[in-house]
Formats: C-alpha cells, sequence, structure tokens
C-alpha cells in the first residue's frame, strides 16, 4: 500500500492538502495530485488523504479530512514522473493526479476521521524510527568502547587518554537520550 499524503505545494504540511471528495451520488468524485510518494508505482493499493469538508471546530485546518483506498487500475488516474533523488537514487518516489470516483465503501472510517487515522499510523512508525536510532547509537557505542579498550598506544588503551573518554562520554550520553526518546515514542503508542 502507497500512502498518498503529501502534495507538492505543501511537503508534509498535511492540513494544507488540497486534494478533495466531493460526495456524489453513491460515492466521492476523487480530484488531486499527490507527489512525493514513496512505492507509488508499485503498490497494489493506493490510500489517499482528501478533504471531504472544509477545516472547522478545535482540530482547525485538520478537520474535515478522509482516508479513501483506491485501486491502482482506477479510471483517472495519471502517474507523474518519478523524482529522482540523490541521497537514494533507488528510491521509487512519484506521484498520482486524479479526478476519479470511488464507492462510498472506499472510504475508511467516518467521514472526517482521516486526519486522525494518519496521525496515529505516523506516530507508530516514528516510534519504530526512534527505536531505530536507539539501536544504531547503542551499537556505536559499544564498536567505540570495545576498541578504545583494546587499542593499545602509549603504553596503554586509548580509552585513557582525554579526547578519546570524553567522546565516550558525549557518546554514551548521546546513547541514552536515543533510548528515552524511543522509550518514551513507545509509551504514547502504549
Amino acid at each position: 500500500a502507497a500512502l498518498l499524503l503529501s502534495e507538492w505545494a505543501h511537503g508534509s504540511d498535511l492540513a494544507a492538502n488540497q486534494t478533495t471528495a466531493v460526495a456524489e451520488q453513491g460515492g466521492y468524485r476523487l480530484t488531486g495530485e499527490k507527489r512525493l510518494i514513496n512505492g507509488v508505482r508499485r503498490a497494489g493499493v493506493l490510500t489517499v488523504l482528501a478533504r471531504t469538508s472544509p477545516p472547522s471546530g478545535p482540530l482547525g485546518a485538520a478537520s474535515g479530512m478522509s482516508l479513501f483506498l483506491l485501486e491502482p487500475g482506477a479510471d483517472g488516474l495519471d502517474w507523474l514522473p518519478r523524482h529522482r533523488t540523490v541521497p537514494a537514487p533507488a528510491a521509487d518516489i512519484g506521484g498520482v493526479r486524479f479526478d476519479t470516483w470511488v464507492p462510498a465503501s472506499a472510504r475508511l472510517g467516518p467521514e472526517g476521521a482521516g486526519f486522525g487515522v494518519v496521525h496515529r499510523a505516523l506516530s507508530m512508525s516514528r516510534g519504530g524510527i526512534s527505536a531505530f536510532a536507539a539501536g544504531t547509537s547503542n551499537r556505536a557505542w559499544t564498536l567505540a568502547s570495545a576498541y578504545a579498550y583494546e587499542r593499545v598506544l602509549y603504553g596503554g588503551p586509548i580509552v585513557e587518554l582525554d579526547p578519546i573518554a570524553d567522546h565516550l562520554v558525549r557518546l554514551a550520553a548521546f546513547d541514552r537520550l536515543a533510548m528515552c526518546v524511543s522509550l518514551r515514542a513507545m509509551e504514547l503508542l502504549n
């Protein structure tokens, strides 16, 4: 599945999205364009965030958004060119423009609840990213510490040299901080 959330003009500001889903008999007319979507051409299903009503209430601009499931072979889809990326040249980043009809059964959850669903899903994935960061920093600290105790210079392990010891202390502090952030994200999810 591909998450069609971002738009070229607004990037990660999902509340500013202009894609709309206007209610029609038995469904919705989905109109808009989503870009910078990972794996959009290979996805078996597209999950589209679209505005179904004007923003209002306590969520402000984030309200009035709904999620829709869209089949990649649906009429009215125009696949946009793949974006070349420098950091990850193999990344399949693309986009899609649509003016298509979807049945009401394609809406996920109640009308207007899409932003909340997206927010919860991204919170879960970001919690996982913080866990990856904590694991990476911990492995870096483990390798650096082991090397500092094994590597001998001037008749003793380099961990006895102040610059190396200071570096390991800073790395250990960063490692603990990354773990705390990860645990806090998991706590919020639970």
